[in-house]
């Protein structure tokens, strides 16, 4: 990872000095020499960021092709999921969903807000029978609500 900073370091300069187009090449060369969810999230940002929804799509694509995510990795690969939700590929962002949904050792703490995000992706897709069990899911998670207060006695 220690390079992989290096890289998101001289990538961000180089577009804070106008050399977009440099900051991308780079993250280009770094993703077809180590790629990494870091790398390519920031790569999707500075295509993103040039109206590039194809370079943008690209970028995200080694997110996609993992197979998985642990409680470290699935907050980079959410954003991935979001950002394909915003670029309207519902199919993409499910199979994301899926993915850091079906990860082991995925805290609760994160798993309730990403089994909502899983929920609406599910729907936006087409597929009902996906978002009704992550929903049965998402209720055995939460915590009951609290019972409702008695009248006070005058």
């Amino acid at each position: 990872l220690p390079i992989c900073r290096l890289v998101l370091r001289r990538m961000a300069q180089l577009d804070l000095d106008g050399e977009r187009n440099q900051a991308i090449w780079l993250g280009l060369a770094e993703q077809k020499r180590a790629p990494t969810l870091h790398v390519a999230l920031a790569l999707a940002k500075l295509q993103r960021d040039a109206t590039d929804t194809v370079g943008e799509l690209e970028a995200l694509a080694p997110v996609l092709s993992r197979l998985s995510f642990d409680a470290a990795t699935a907050p980079l690969a959410a954003i991935a999921a979001r950002r394909l939700v915003a670029l309207e590929k519902k199919g993409d962002a499910l199979l994301l969903w899926k993915k850091i949904l079906f990860s082991a050792g995925l805290p609760e703490a994160q798993r309730v807000p990403f089994l909502r995000e899983g929920i609406a992706a599910a729907k936006a897709a087409g597929e009902p029978d996906r978002a009704a069990r992550w929903e049965e899911e998402l209720q055995r998670l939460l915590p009951p609500p609290p019972p409702p207060k008695k009248p006070a006695k005058p």
